[in-house]
């Protein structure tokens, strides 16, 4: 169990020195990208290898996985779930396929990041109607509060060098949020906060450190172009610099990359861009499904997949509903006939033959996360 007043020591010496050389193609550093990927209706993690073609699954379920998160060391993936009905954190033993859960309250927890040391995971929790910072104890135990402020903190990310987390906070009171840094050699939050970017027409979201420490990359949320920055972590007057663009961003194991997500005439698309090659083409690989959140590790996955793993990349899921289409005549060309729905209030209660379950599926989904039957009166 974490201290009450106090935050964890992480012994860390970083090695500082020139960076390797950037590979022609970032994908050559090999190793494996997790990713949040919604596909039939779910969100689950799927782990994708550059080189293969096809993408292993992780987890499997009626239910939502996000926002993955390699160990330092690669053997464990931290997750968030909605598995168990309230968001919470859980770690995945890559190597087993044991499935631990780390957080278990009401409350919402998401975005996990682990110290350098692999020892504790931050994160951001939602509870008492506030965002806030916490750290937990990655082998279990009562998590430690970190921020109090009453503006938003969320999408923390622990330094490479232990002593800072980097954070989304609407402590300004502007419109849109800026990064910030919290020390943690101090727990006092009103002195050890220091406010890293102040750019009104930027919404910093989804910050990650370079391997080294020295810099930040970060996505802006309202950008039209998906524009991603990296900027120095130790100087708050440095001009952040366009790196790439897409969502998600994290770097290449080695740091000398960076991987984002983008989607481009309804295709998803995972991009690796080299550090400093903005004007330069990304390499791209298409993703069937929605991408979520990334993140990319040396490790590789192992040869032979184990417990939750190997029955989740055995899984399909079942289909969202079963469209029945009647042809009344018999005959290839006729049309598809107008099927009348049940309790629809509209002009003209029919809908094509081809889609009127599919749109009873999605009326009942409403109905079951909303309380409401938003789709039965209709105008056209």
């Amino acid at each position: 169990v974490i201290p009450e007043q106090s935050f964890p020591v992480i012994a860390i010496t970083p090695t500082v020195g020139p960076s390797p050389t950037p590979p022609s193609n970032p994908f050559d550093v090999g190793g494996t990208i997790a990713m949040a990927l919604r596909r039939g209706g779910h969100t689950n993690l799927w782990a994708l290898v550059p080189g293969r073609p096809t993408l292993t699954r992780l987890t499997a379920g009626p239910w939502a996985d996000r926002d993955p998160a390699w160990s330092p060391d690669g053997k464990k993936l931290a997750f968030a779930s909605r598995r168990s009905g309230s968001w919470d954190l859980y770690l995945l033993d890559i190597e087993t396929g044991g499935l631990t859960r780390l957080t278990d309250d009401v409350g919402f927890e998401a975005n996990p990041s682990w110290s350098p040391d692999g020892a504790y995971i931050a994160y951001e929790g939602y509870a008492n109607d506030n965002f806030d910072l916490y750290i937990a104890n990655a082998g279990g135990g009562a998590p430690l509060r970190v921020t109090r402020d009453t503006a938003a903190d969320f999408a923390p990310a622990w330094s490479p060098r232990g002593r800072s987390i980097v954070f989304v906070s609407y402590r300004a009171g502007g419109p849109k949020p800026d990064l910030y840094l919290f020390n943690l050699d101090n727990p006092d939050e009103d002195s050890s906060v220091t406010q890293l970017t102040n750019t009104p027409d930027v919404a910093e979201d989804e910050p990650q450190w370079s391997r080294d420490g020295l810099f930040v990359v970060y996505s802006d949320a309202d950008s039209p172009l998906n524009i991603v920055y990296t900027k120095l972590a130790d100087a708050t007057g440095s001009t952040p610099i366009e790196s790439t663009q897409g969502h998600f961003p994290t770097w290449s194991p080695d740091g000398t990359g960076i991987l984002t997500a983008f989607q481009q005439s309804e295709r998803e698309f995972v991009a690796a861009t080299t550090l400093g090659a903005l004007s330069t083409s990304p390499i791209v690989i298409p993703v069937e499904g929605r991408v979520g959140a990334l993140s990319w590790t040396f490790a590789s996955l192992p040869a032979s997949l184990k417990g939750s793993i190997a029955e989740a990349a055995e899984a399909a899921d079942a289909p969202l509903w079963a469209e029945k289409v009647t042809n009344p005549t018999g005959l290839q060309d006729t049309p598809y006939a107008l099927v009348p729905v049940q309790e629809l209030r509209a002009p003209y209660a029919v809908l094509s033959d081809r889609v009127d379950e599919s749109f009873a599926g999605l009326r009942f989904r409403v109905i079951a996360d909303a309380g409401w039957d938003f789709l039965q009166v209709l105008d056209n």
